[in-house]
């Protein structure tokens, strides 16, 4: 008898399994795409939270930059404390005295946003060199000294002299010179004659720029607490000499052990409780004082006078203190047969971002045989007299608001300055015999040290155009 097995029952059974074997991969399927999908949506609104943060932040830090640049539009430079003490977030940088940097970044979260933006004093405005000669004699332009470029405010009356046929003052020849004369005063001719080129402009009296003395102060009164000679600190109880005898090798201002003075500076140097020498007299170049971080000026503090004594050949010196230097003196400050600053010649408008700086609160004095010196900074003269050698040349910033400024000294001549200067009056209400004297605005050099010179409320500042950007 045959047997027979009902193939339909197998049937049946396999495709029951195949359909629960289908579903189970559908139903892992799907939850993966749910568990991806879920994760996607919360990986997705992570993202988005934080791009809005990102974004919140970086327009809370640019409306921050924008107030910060407005405040300082609106009242100057002075009002830098008030935004570091109340606006955590903003940082101001000084890149020179002409021009500044605002950044802002704000922290919402996990995001960080920040946002940039520059101000300046507003070039397109007149910046003036300054002859505060208020009253007196008239202020003469004559025996053959030139003046050409830029902008020239004298508190007085002007004359451009000239005898019969010869032209004595030379104004203008090389390039435009903009007078600006307090409302009253005049400048005679009023109509430039024989080759010069000159506008004249009558203003309200300019006032002289100020000074900001504390971190000056502060570095004095650092050097007047010295008690005794700790030369590994760069401190000193004078009188003090540095020559090849006492520093064989020189003297390094950025040596690692010299303390950085922090916060009051940014650099290091030596301290003198006293009067200090530095007598280059055996030595050439720049090896008695090496300055070799050029962001970070090498300062030399001391609370007394200052002689800077080097070596000649012919009444040419031939002993340089290099750039990036910064003299502090509570005393007086001279210069025989030294050359300060940088060697090379810097046409108008190329100011390097550092040069030196001398700051005293004596007299500033350099003898009338000097021949061929050479000085590059920028010096804030305090005392009762400023005056630069007979055939020298000065680059930079002079400002001495108490004295007056001797274009070459009683018998000197043929003294060359290029840059700004802002003086209480020249020397015998003129200047010297066949000066040259080149204004340029951009000699406003910018130092590492808080405080210096504050611009006068009639020169404004403008926020950049185009320079505002996220950081």
């Amino acid at each position: 008898m045959k047997k027979y097995i009902l193939k339909s029952e197998f049937i049946t059974d396999e495709r029951g399994f195949a359909f629960t074997a289908t579903a189970t991969v559908i139903s892992v399927i799907l939850g993966l795409t749910l568990l991806f999908m879920a994760n996607t949506v919360g990986t997705e609104s992570v993202r988005v939270s934080e791009l809005y943060s990102g974004q919140g932040a970086y327009w809370e830090a640019m409306a921050e930059v924008q107030m910060a640049a407005d405040m300082i539009r609106t009242n100057g430079v002075g009002i830098l404390p008030t935004i570091t003490a109340n606006f955590p977030n903003i940082t101001v940088t000084s890149i020179d005295q002409n021009n500044i940097v605002i950044d802002s970044e704000v922290t919402i979260g996990s995001a960080r946003g920040g946002a940039q933006r520059a101000a300046s004093i507003n070039i397109t405005s007149p910046l003036y060199s300054i002859i505060q000669n208020v009253g007196g004699p008239p202020f003469d332009i004559t025996g053959f000294a030139r003046v050409d470029g830029g902008n020239l405010y004298i508190g007085n009356n002007v004359n451009v002299d000239r005898w019969w046929f010869f032209q004595l003052g030379l104004v203008g020849q090389s390039s435009l010179v903009n007078f600006f004369i307090p409302n009253g005063n005049s400048v005679n001719p009023a109509v430039p004659q024989g080759g010069n080129n000159y506008t004249v402009t009558n203003i309200p009296p300019l006032s002289m720029p100020g000074f900001d003395h504390t971190a000056y102060t502060n570095l004095l009164n650092i050097a007047g607490a010295i008690a005794a000679d700790n030369a590994v600190l760069g401190e000193y109880l004078g009188p003090e000499t540095l020559d090849i005898t006492s520093h064989p090798g020189g003297i390094d201002l950025q040596s690692p052990g010299y303390p950085s003075r922090q916060p009051l500076i940014n650099g290091t140097g030596i301290f003198v409780n006293g009067n200090l020498t530095i007598d280059g007299t055996s030595l050439t170049g720049t090896n008695i004082l090496d300055n070799n971080t050029f962001a970070s000026p090498g300062f030399i503090v001391v609370n007394g006078n200052v002689t800077l004594t080097g070596s000649w050949f012919l009444w040419i010196p031939i002993f340089e203190i290099p750039d990036n230097i910064i003299i502090i003196a509570s005393g007086n400050v001279t210069k025989n047969y030294v050359n300060f600053g940088e060697s090379a010649t810097y046409p108008l408008n190329t100011w390097p971002t550092f040069v030196n700086e001398i700051y005293t609160l004596g007299n500033l004095t350099t003898p009338n045989w000097t021949l061929g010196s050479r000085m590059f900074g920028q010096f804030n003269v305090f005392g009762a007299f400023a005056s630069v050698g007979w055939v020298s040349r000065t680059n930079g910033m002079l400002y001495s608001p108490n004295s007056p400024y001797n274009f070459g000294t009683l018998l000197g001549a043929f003294p060359r300055f290029d840059g700004t200067f802002y003086v209480q009056r020249a020397a015998s209400d003129q200047f010297a015999w066949f000066a040259d004297i080149n204004l340029d605005p951009n000699a406003l050099l910018g130092r590492g040290l808080g405080g210096g010179l504050t611009q006068p409320v009639t020169i404004p500042w403008i926020i950049l155009p185009g320079t505002i950007q996220e950081i």
